[in-house]
């Protein structure tokens, strides 16, 4: 029983355990959410502020090549001399055009457009679009990357056309200003991602059409150092919230920024990684305590009841087992419920072994001469005699003259009750009536049998040895259970004895009456049995 309240108890703080973890993973996750979604849309708003920053840089250095002096001379490169003017006014400036920037140029009927060494055919529609008659646009997307482009015109009809690439270097940048990630859409996507995670990052982001979603789910998180990764419970958790960009002059999304959960629900890891790791050492020293600790009696037994029980096994059954709560109370209750059985078994034993037989009665005489009278049957056996009274009689100080049996005997020794003892023969049985022959001289009637006189008391010599010893025991049962012996003379003993013994064989015409000391109710008391 007491294991199975450990196991009982061991799996309610468990239960309690998971279902506070559940509730604050559903309070707390939400609001980690939110700010990956707030880190999403500051990357969103830092790309798009870069961009324009961007392209204010390549028009500020395009601006300044187109009016530097050197240009139209006879024989010069014009392409040439316009990159190493851009590259003059970008260090300038502190611009990094980075190693192979878009350079074009247009003069005196002249188009040249080259990426480093690889150079543009004049009919190439980048070409006309940025030097052609219309609009130039903003930003230009050539092969798998994505230049900031800036037209800016000069004198004698000179125009020059800078680029600058948007690539892994200014990725990496973004990376570390904004803690989000940056993919560049094309065939061979420019990436701060793996491989995978691009695969994953970008489709996501596309079938939203510039608005924010979900990609990927966040798998196992390994949390408080431990080698051990678990998933996050009772929340289906992403592993990135994910926008598509766009820019001015190129159709559809450009660019996707990404931004991961990991770090948000990190701490939500933790704490549910942290009860579970409390609740399964729980949970193993609940099972473990359940095992080891299922005793019926605790070790240490208190000295009052070790005592009581060794003189109960000694065979005093009047001795008076001490109150207790717990589990000792439950074996002191036992214990006073078998002394006090084996008390009545004693005293009926006791009893049965002093019953007188009765003596059988005289046949009837026959009252009429005759032929003898046929043999009667066989009489049936005495039926037992119902039992006398015997008393549980105190020290009284009431007169001679105040004692009846119905009324009840209290002083400062004690009460007085019925309990069984020895009866009395029940009344003889009237003679049968004979009938007799006419003529027949009746038969005198045999005279009665005088009635027998009371048996005559024992000497007092042996009475009063036999009630000193009484009165010894009287005292010595009354300083074990801690009452007083005030006023317990040897002489008022004694004339209480001498009243109640006369009483009892005047009421029950007996030969001598047998006192004994019992405890009852934890209080010493005598008891009066009459002797035939």
């Amino acid at each position: 029983m007491y294991r199975l309240r450990i196991w009982g108890f061991t799996a309610l703080v468990v239960i309690a355990g998971l279902c506070g973890a559940w509730w604050i993973t559903r309070r707390a996750a939400p609001v980690a959410m939110e700010e990956v979604t707030a880190t999403l849309r500051g990357g969103a708003l830092q790309f798009e502020n870069g961009m324009k920053l961007l392209s204010s840089q390549v028009r500020e250095v395009a601006g300044v090549a187109a009016r530097s002096p050197g240009f139209g001379r006879p024989g010069a490169d014009p392409v040439g001399s316009v990159e190493q003017a851009l590259r003059s006014a970008a260090e300038s400036l502190q611009v990094d055009l980075g190693p192979a920037p878009l350079v074009g140029v247009s003069f005196e009927q002249s188009i040249s457009l080259r990426i480093g060494g690889k150079r543009f055919a004049a009919d190439a529609a980048v070409v006309r679009s940025l030097l052609g008659t219309g609009s130039p646009p903003a930003h230009v997307r050539i092969d798998d990357t994505i230049y900031a482009v800036s037209v800016a015109s000069g004198e004698k009809g000179l125009v020059v056309v800078l680029g600058i690439p948007v690539d892994a270097r200014w990725s990496s940048r973004y990376r570390e200003l904004t803690g989000t990630d940056l993919s560049l859409v094309g065939v061979k996507p420019i990436s701060t991602l793996g491989d995978a995670e691009i695969e994953i990052v970008v489709p996501a982001a596309l079938r939203a059409n510039g608005q924010i979603a979900d990609a990927g789910s966040l798998g196992p998180v390994r949390a408080l150092g431990v080698p051990l990764a678990l998933p996050i419970l009772f929340f289906d958790a992403p592993a990135w919230r994910v926008r598509a960009l766009s820019l001015p002059g190129i159709d559809g999304p450009v660019a996707v920024v990404s931004a991961s959960a990991l770090q948000a629900l990190d701490p939500i890891a933790a704490l549910q990684q942290g009860t579970l790791l409390a609740l399964l050492l729980l949970g193993i020293a609940g099972f473990a305590l359940g095992f080891g600790s299922d005793q019926a009696v605790p070790p240490h037994v208190p000295r009052e009841l070790a005592s009581a029980s060794d003189r109960i096994a000694q065979g005093d059954f009047t001795t008076r087992v001490p109150r207790m709560s717990g589990t000792f109370g439950t074996v002191a209750m036992a214990l006073s419920r078998a002394t006090e059985a084996a008390r009545q078994v004693r005293t009926e034993a006791t009893q049965s072994r002093s019953l007188p037989m009765p003596e059988p009665l005289p046949p009837p005489p026959s009252l009429i001469s005759g032929p003898p009278p046929e043999p009667t049957p066989p009489a049936r056996p005495l039926q037992p005699v119902a039992p006398l009274t015997t008393l549980e009689l105190p020290l009284h100080a009431l007169a001679p003259g105040e004692f009846t049996a119905s009324q009840p005997l209290t002083d400062e020794y004690g009460g007085y009750a019925a309990t069984g003892g020895y009866g009395l023969a029940p009344p003889p049985t009237p003679p049968p009536v004979a009938l007799r022959e006419p003529g027949a001289v009746p038969a005198s009637p045999r005279p009665a049998a005088p009635p027998r006189p009371p048996p005559a008391p024992p000497p007092d010599e042996a009475l009063e040895a036999s009630w000193r010893k009484v009165h010894e025991e009287y005292l010595r049962v009354r300083t074990e259970h801690g009452e007083s012996l005030d006023g317990i003379t040897w002489e008022r003993f004694r004339e209480k004895l001498r009243k109640n013994r006369d009483q009892l064989i005047q009421k029950y015409a007996c030969r001598a009456v047998r006192f004994q000391v019992y405890v009852k109710d934890g209080k010493a008391a005598l008891r009066a049995t009459p002797v035939r």
